[in-house]
């Protein structure tokens, strides 16, 4: 009988677990926003970004600009966004640090204030 308690109380400790573990939810430590922003951007423009911070000192030159953002980019962000004064200093292109990092990506302007080519939805995680 006691084997049976001792059963039974492990079953139920078991359940408890699982429903603690389950009920856990993760909130990144970065702004879905602006993560959705930068990879959303089409490629050309990513390419032009990598290029412009080539341009500038911040991406080396072996670096080939192709539109993915490796560790070499995000750091060289990182360097331009700490640089600039950019409010956000997370390593991501939101499209207000695209737009100050390349003004000639706002050839036209939404009414929201978002040239259309940069504003793909705002979404959060």
């Amino acid at each position: 009988m006691r084997s049976v308690r001792l059963i039974c109380l492990l079953i139920l400790w078991g359940a408890v677990q699982c429903q603690a573990a389950s009920a856990e939810v993760y909130h990144p430590d970065f702004d879905c926003s602006r993560a959705h922003e930068d990879a959303t951007r089409p490629i050309d423009d990513h390419i032009a970004l990598q290029r412009k911070l080539q341009a500038l000192g911040f991406l080396p030159s072996e670096v080939v600009p192709d539109g993915v953002y490796g560790d070499a980019t995000r750091r060289a962000i990182l360097r331009w966004q700490e640089q600039a004064s950019q409010p956000n200093r997370d390593g991501f292109l939101g499209n207000d640090d695209a737009l100050s990092l390349m003004p000639e990506l706002a050839t036209e302007t939404s009414t929201q204030g978002v040239p259309p080519r940069l504003d793909r939805g705002r979404n959060r995680c």
